[in-house]
């Protein structure tokens, strides 16, 4: 791996290839391994499990006020800050109606987009988070919270420190357009300015180079669509 003076920081670098290497090794191991299954949502085998669960929020997640209204049990004083391997962030989620009426409905019917990530087991392709261990007495709630999205493992490092190694987490991914009669997913909207104004500011209280990085490193709808087409 390569070796960085004191000076350097994730803050200031792009990943380097060497890193990249190492952890697509790993992300090719997680896949071939039963270690680490998914949970397609709602979740039944991780709730009949009754066992805690390392997550990376990755939007409202972070903003701690936000999260304390459904993760009652789980210790967020001690989630730590973390590049997320193996998945891409982009505001492609339709907002829910209870949502819309929560945040306010915005001026624009096209800005109605929440975050979801794209699970494509490429290292090339991170994003910062907030790892937090889920209790299992906040599953259930967190179910309700997180409705469609699949909990799916991808590798981590913490913020700012590349010498130890790699872990494993989950994160939150929907990857279906439709759940029922309810449209999930579009490539035709915007983002929700009152989520991403409370996500946003839940990765400035982390740091500026935090909420920079969350910036660098989330696609809108739109922009996930041309780069896949």
């Amino acid at each position: 791996m390569k070796s960085m003076s004191a000076a350097e920081s994730l803050t200031e670098l792009d990943v380097p290839q060497s890193l990249l290497d190492l952890i697509q090794g790993d992300l090719d191991r997680m896949d071939r391994c039963t270690d680490y299954p998914p949970y397609a949502y709602p979740w039944n085998d991780l709730l009949d499990r009754q066992q805690s669960l390392r997550i990376v929020g990755y939007g409202s997640l972070v903003n701690l006020d936000s999260a304390r209204k459904t993760l009652y049990s789980s210790d967020l004083q001690n989630s730590r800050p973390v590049i997320a391997f193996g998945a891409r962030r982009l505001y492609n989620y339709i907002m829910s109606p209870k949502s819309l009426g929560r945040f306010n409905t915005p001026a624009n019917s096209s800005h109605r987009g929440v975050l979801n990530t794209i699970v494509t087991g490429q290292a090339r392709d991170y994003f910062n988070g907030l790892e937090i261990e889920l209790h299992p007495d906040d599953f259930e709630r967190f179910r309700e919270r997180e409705f469609a999205y699949d909990l799916l493992p991808i590798v981590t490092l913490p913020w700012q420190n590349w010498q130890v190694r790699p872990g494993v987490a989950y994160v939150l991914s929907c990857r279906c357009e439709w759940m029922g009669e309810r449209q999930m997913l579009s490539s035709s909207i915007d983002p929700h300015p009152g989520y991403q104004a409370l996500c946003e500011q839940g990765y400035r209280d982390i740091s500026d180079s935090f909420l920079h990085w969350f910036r660098r490193t989330t696609r809108s709808a739109h922009e996930d669509f041309r780069a896949d087409h």
